[in-house]
């Protein structure tokens, strides 16, 4: 259950991190919307926001993520869409850090989030038409219009604006359709990477629809009760070195490279992973977007494989990890020779929510850590990819390297309670490897 106060053992920061929202300049080339500089705040990247962020600013649109959420309201609202943007102007209001944007300096080798707050709700209003869009459900009905907004947000070619966050609503467009049509809303949330990452994409999506259902409630002149712009500035959602416990904080002595973490980092980048698995039919194509398949098993599915990996003493990530690879060596084997075959995983996300000093406080933002991860000696598993193989032998597979990946996640799990000592130093080591990569 959440507590209103971390427990003992858990002392809250009373020092700020060098990545806290601060006021005053952000770079020399940024030019603010307001000129009132009381009202913005900026803070710089810190460990996987920095990757993500340039990683999109190279590739825009890479890694952003997409969830949504399928309402069955009782009746047809004419005022749907209205309450739908009320309920942003709300989320907004609790967690201002979504209407946070990217700035660069001139040579794009610092990068900070910088927030500003409006001036009046008119600056609210041309910022939800920025980021909050109507798509009316044609005759095709919801699903495939909601399929159509996903292939175009997947599309290479969509475009891209610098908001960290936007929503599409998808709703009835007449009354000209089936009834079971006009009861059905779709809601999409597009987010960056940078801010969001996949657990925070979630909790977004719960806080929002937790607005909406407020707004759908309310009578319409609550939809437009005035807010105090600029107290929001309080509640812009802190990066994790302002989240956890003083002893977990950073400080300069920690800017040495002896963290177990490092060295197994460095460890696996000097040795790299051989390139196998399912190939492209055209190595050279330009990648046009991405897209998805779903295909849904049974829950007894879920159940047994459950059971399957308690029994053999490991989680469900390192079963999927180890079914991966020995899947990929069976689609496309790597060559018959002597040398060693390795996939390696230089950088793991790792979710630090449970090392917070703040249990309980959604704040919506990104708070992943890394481990990495090292799969030696693939071709132990040749018979398993072999079209003869019998389940015995694949099965036999997957659950060894399974094991393996488990005791590495095992044994690093220590060491996430000094990620935040030890970002800076990976992330250089980061930059360096990318720099010489071949």
């Amino acid at each position: 259950m959440p507590t209103d106060s971390p427990p003992a053992h858990l002392t809250q920061p009373t020092t700020l991190s060098p990545w806290a929202w601060l006021s005053g300049p952000v770079f020399p080339n940024f030019k603010p919307a307001s000129t009132d500089g009381s009202r913005i705040r900026s803070r710089k990247l810190w460990s996987g926001e920095v990757l993500f962020a340039k990683g999109a600013l190279l590739a825009p649109g890479r890694a952003d993520l997409i969830v949504r959420a399928t309402l069955s309201l009782p009746i047809l609202q004419d005022n749907a869409h209205e309450r739908v943007r009320a309920a942003v102007r709300t989320t907004r209001w609790n967690h201002p850090s979504i209407a946070s944007r990217i700035a660069w300096n001139d040579d794009y080798s610092e990068g900070k989030f910088v927030y500003e707050a409006p001036s009046d709700d008119a600056a609210i209003s041309a910022w939800l038409d920025q980021v909050v869009f109507l798509r009316h459900v044609g005759v095709e009905g919801v699903e495939k219009t909601r399929d159509g907004l996903l292939a175009e947000l997947a599309s290479s070619g969509a475009r891209r604006t610098g908001d960290e966050f936007k929503l599409y609503h998808i709703a009835p467009s007449s009354s000209g359709f089936p009834v079971e049509y006009e009861e059905k809303h779709e809601i999409v949330m597009h987010l960056r990477h940078a801010l969001f990452d996949g657990i925070a994409g979630w909790e977004a999506l719960s806080v929002y629809l937790a607005a909406l259902a407020t707004a759908l409630d309310a009578p319409s002149h609550a939809l437009t009760v005035p807010f105090e712009w600029g107290a929001e500035l309080e509640r812009l959602a802190r990066p994790v070195p302002d989240r956890v416990a003083q002893e977990a904080q950073w400080s300069p002595d920690d800017l040495h490279g002896n963290w177990p973490l490092i060295q197994k980092v460095k460890d696996i980048i000097a040795r790299p992973g051989s390139n196998y698995g399912i190939p492209y039919p055209i190595q050279p194509a330009k990648q046009l977007g991405m897209s998805f398949k779903v295909t849904k098993f049974p829950s007894t599915t879920l159940k047994g494989l459950l059971r399957a990996a308690r029994a053999h003493g490991v989680k469900l990530f390192a079963t999927q990890f180890a079914t991966n690879l020995i899947a990929c060596m069976r689609a496309a084997p790597p060559p018959p020779t002597d040398s060693e075959h390795s996939v390696t995983l230089p950088f793991n996300a790792v979710d630090l929510r449970r090392l917070l000093s703040t249990p309980g406080q959604t704040e919506l933002v990104s708070a992943l850590g890394f481990n990495t991860l090292d799969a030696r000696d693939l071709m132990r598993f040749r018979a398993a990819g072999e079209e003869s193989a019998c389940e015995r032998v694949i099965l036999d597979a997957v659950w060894t390297l399974a094991g393996e990946i488990q005791a590495q996640l095992i044994e690093q799990s220590k060491w996430d309670k000094d990620f935040v000592k030890s970002a800076p130093v990976l992330l250089g080591t980061v930059a360096t490897w990318l720099k010489n990569a071949p």
